[in-house]
């Protein structure tokens, strides 16, 4: 149990870095894309029920493949598994 518990917060470790380096310029640290460069790009409030109430699924391609002006993430966070850890930070981040 202890290394399982061990792994996950490596993972959300990762997971947050990826956040900071990859989402945060234009989300911000909060997610709710209160920044100069969110506001912008019109950049979705990560926090917000209208992004946390869409399935995995959607969140994830919108990561990986991008959206309107948001970049493609797939690649940079290292394919699948990155943008899982993303995703699973995204999700931490409901009000």
């Amino acid at each position: 149990m202890l290394m399982t518990v061990a792994a996950a917060t490596l993972s959300f470790g990762q997971a947050a870095k990826q956040f900071e380096q990859n989402c945060k310029k234009c989300h911000g640290e909060d997610g709710k894309g209160h920044t100069m460069v969110g506001r912008m790009v019109k950049a979705a409030d990560l926090t917000s029920d209208a992004v946390q109430q869409k399935s995995d699924a959607e969140l994830g391609l919108v990561i990986s493949k991008g959206k309107g002006k948001m970049a493609a993430f797939g690649d940079r966070l290292g394919g699948d598994a990155g943008v899982a850890q993303v995703l699973a930070y995204v999700r931490a981040l409901k009000k």
